[in-house]
């Protein structure tokens, strides 16, 4: 352990000055003072301090020694050698604190200068990742809600809404019809008075020969008929422009569903959008999802590498601090001896030899006074020996938690780097198919209400029919009803008819034999009739007595039938001249 400070001291002196002309980050440019500085130091490997110091083969303990040894002041030697030494070991300490300023400028000029730059990436991209992740979730989770409130409300409600929205929209396309039909209308009536203004202009120069005199008549009429078309359109013109604003002035359709007005608006807006659209609103909110975890996690890498520099300034700091506390200890430790020695040797100093001559007397006494300069000189150099190394004391107290401090947010930072931006990866994950599963649930249970729905339309239906059919049995129950009764008055009026019939069958054939009666009566007196001209001679007797039932007719003849003429003699064809 024997050359482990000085060691220690120059691979920090020598890192420090090797990492600040790499960096380059503070203007090299040195004033004349500076120069006079370096100069100053020029020969600082020659000073005795500065050998004993970075000694390799000397100890802490043997350097402490060597040093309070040169600090001593030696009677043999001249009051000038001994001030020349201690001002030596205050060029040494000047050395010293110049080589401590400059590690700390070559450690400032290892300062991160992209630090606020980072702050602001930071602050302006994770932040503005948060702010596109809620812009495209906010219209997704709106429908959402406002579908499930719907929902809840019940499938009517959710299938009359449906149908307000679609009249509304076809309201709306016949407004716009409307609109466009009197806007296309008025441009066509200011487009006439245009034509029918630059005809009047056109006809009104067609004047007498040569210019001379009024304007003709074929365009004096064609002027006052171009008039009249232009009172016309002006009126035409009044009556659309009235159209037209009361179009625009005409009171939106009422709604049967005011308190639902939003989630109306938001059902609205799910359909209006294609479904093409909507996979875009939702790959957007993937990809915005996506950028944030790939933003924070490049932001905090690189809040993590600006804090990998920090910890390398920071250990040499601290190492240079810890090289400056042992080369303090030990000069300050030295001082303390050094200044015993000199007290012992002043003492010796104070005491009257026997005998002493006056010469004696007073080369005893410079010698005293010059030791005495040389302590107080010597007291002055030790005490801001002890302010260096208590300063350096506290400043590694510093430099301590400082290390700490940037230890810690180190393994936060790597921790959130690591851990943190795969916890809200998994979390965006979640709520990503949280969304997605919300909007499936949401299409599963419309279609679940709207197909109970359609059951309970159906189911309706049914009933009607089965309640039709039912009527249809009991139609059919009053037609057999009313067959039965068609039947049984059929029976009744066949019975009826039967013996209607039957009884007048009989009397019809008791007719027909009263019939074959009477014709055979009627034969017999129409055979009597036809030969009572023979019967009868022209004295009016007759030649063959009447029949016994005859008697009443000889008192009273029948007439005869006159004579039919060619008719007669058909008949007596057809009878062949007898009966």
């Amino acid at each position: 352990m024997a050359t482990s400070t000085s060691t220690q001291m120059k691979e920090i002196l020598e890192q420090a000055q090797q990492v600040t002309s790499k960096k380059k980050t503070v203007a090299q440019t040195e004033t004349k003072e500076e120069a006079k500085v370096d100069e100053k130091f020029a020969n600082i490997d020659n000073n005795t301090f500065a050998k004993i110091v970075f000694s390799e083969q000397l100890s802490p303990e043997q350097k402490k020694a060597e040093i309070a040894k040169a600090l001593e002041y030696n009677t043999e030697q001249t009051k000038e050698a001994n001030a020349t030494r201690l001002k030596e070991f205050d060029l040494f300490k000047e050395y010293l604190q110049a080589e401590r300023k400059n590690m700390a400028q070559q450690i400032i000029a290892l300062t991160d200068t992209e630090a606020f730059g980072e702050l602001k990436d930071v602050y302006e991209q994770i932040n503005q990742g948060v702010v596109e992740f809620d812009n495209s979730l906010k219209p997704l989770m709106d429908i959402i809600d406002a579908v499930y409130k719907l929902r809840m409300k019940g499938g009517e409600v959710t299938l009359n809404v449906f149908k307000e929205i679609q009249e509304d929209k076809a309201a709306e396309a016949e407004r716009e019809r409307a609109l466009k039909e009197q806007e296309d209308k008025l441009t066509s009536l200011q487009e006439s008075i245009t034509a029918n203004n630059q005809r009047i202009a056109v006809l009104s120069e067609q004047k007498g020969l040569f210019g001379w005199g009024g304007i003709k008549k074929a365009a004096r009429e064609e002027i006052a008929l171009k008039k009249l078309e232009l009172e016309q359109a002006n009126a035409d013109i009044t009556t659309a422009t009235t159209a037209l604003e009361e179009i625009k002035n005409a009171p939106t359709r009422a709604t049967e569903f005011a308190e639902l007005q939003e989630e109306k608006a938001k059902l609205r807006e799910l359909l209006d959008i294609s479904s093409t659209a909507h996979k875009e609103r939702q790959k957007q909110l993937v990809e915005a999802a996506q950028g944030f975890i790939n933003t924070t996690e490049a932001r905090v890498g690189s809040v993590l590498n600006h804090y990998g520099k920090m910890e390398g300034q920071i250990e040499e700091l601290f190492n240079a601090n810890n090289g400056m506390q042992s080369i303090y200890a030990i000069v300050s430790e030295a001082t303390t001896d050094a200044s015993k020695a000199n007290k012992g040797a002043r003492e010796s100093l104070t005491k009257v030899a026997e005998g002493e001559t006056a010469i004696q007397q007073m080369n005893r006494e410079n010698k005293k006074m010059a030791i005495e300069d040389y302590i107080t000189n010597l007291d002055t150099s030790t005490i801001d020996t002890a302010k260096t190394f208590a300063d350096l004391t506290s400043q590694s107290y510093r430099i301590k938690s400082m290390k700490d401090a940037n230890r810690e947010q180190v393994t936060k930072t790597r921790q959130l780097h690591s851990s943190g931006v795969a916890g809200v990866a998994d979390r965006l994950s979640t709520v990503l198919q949280v969304v997605s599963g919300a909007a499936l649930n949401e299409s599963a249970e419309m279609a679940s209400n709207t197909v109970g729905l359609m059951n309970d339309r159906t189911n309706v239906m049914s009933l009607k029919e089965s309640l039709r059919i039912a009527a249809g049995i009991k139609d059919t129950g009053n037609a057999l009803n009313k067959a039965i009764d068609d039947l049984a008055a059929y029976r009744d009026t066949a019975q009826a008819a039967t013996k209607i019939t039957r009884d007048n069958l009989e009397e019809i054939k008791k007719n027909q034999e009263i019939l074959k009666g009477i014709i055979g009566e009627t034969r017999a007196a129409v055979k009597d009739a036809i030969a009572v001209n023979a019967e009868v001679d022209m004295q009016g007797s007759s030649t063959q007595a009447p029949a016994a039932n005859d008697d009443k007719k000889a008192d009273k003849p029948a007439p005869t039938k006159p004579s039919q003429g060619n008719t007669a003699s058909k008949f007596s064809k057809l009878g062949g001249g007898g009966m």
